[in-house]
């Protein structure tokens, strides 16, 4: 049985939050079944061995980055991606992040695949041209996965999508990342050892919904 081509589109490979969504995403597919494929419309990172470039590589994930620095080089990167997806035929489009959603889906469009998936990560507050050009070619996309209700509520209140497109799937954790952990000595900020503490690490940013 033919395994079904996956296209990952995403705007660059260096580390980030949606970079690493993508990574875990397409490592933990069924290889069986699945056959990843990862599309950067930036150049390949500069420390490409501290990018997210290594850990899809050495997973036999194939990698192909369109080097892209500009906006106006969106054009290039469609008609490119276009090519790309009529040649390889994906059984699905999967984007990540604003510039990569949309080439994506345009590029998609080009080639005539379907179904088309958006990622949206965050609630676009300052660029709002965003916001526009995703509600003029939301038609483009068959769904569009958001990390967190608040951010699905933004993008149904402020860009306008519909909302019966939408879906929230939260990031994940990978838990076994953390077995091999020492306890913290917390003795130090004044937390006695048997106190049990929870903390939160992140972007308090309203961007992030």
């Amino acid at each position: 049985m033919a395994r079904a081509t996956v296209a990952l589109c995403i705007t660059d490979l260096d580390v980030g939050g949606a970079e690493r969504a993508l990574v875990d995403l397409a490592v933990r597919l069924d290889l069986g079944r699945f056959a990843p494929v990862v599309y950067c419309l930036g150049p390949r990172p500069v420390f490409e061995e501290a990018s997210c470039v290594p850990a899809l590589e050495q997973a036999g994930i194939e990698v192909h980055c369109f080097g892209a620095t500009r906006r106006v080089d969106l054009v290039s990167v469609v008609r490119g991606l276009g090519r790309s997806f009529a040649d390889r035929r994906p059984d699905l489009v999967q984007c990540f992040l604003f510039h990569a959603n949309l080439a994506g889906r345009l590029a998609a469009r080009k080639a005539g695949i379907r179904p088309v998936l958006a990622g949206i990560r965050v609630a676009e507050r300052q660029q709002r041209w965003h916001l526009w050009a995703d509600r003029l070619t939301s038609r483009l996309v068959d769904r569009y996965v958001c990390v967190s209700q608040s951010v699905a509520d933004f993008s149904v209140r402020e860009a306008g999508l519909p909302e019966t497109k939408i879906h929230i799937i939260p990031n994940g954790i990978d838990v076994s990342s953390y077995l091999a952990s020492h306890p913290a000595d917390l003795t130090q900020f004044g937390i006695q050892p048997a106190r049990r503490v929870v903390t939160y690490v992140g972007r308090l940013d309203p961007q992030k919904g």
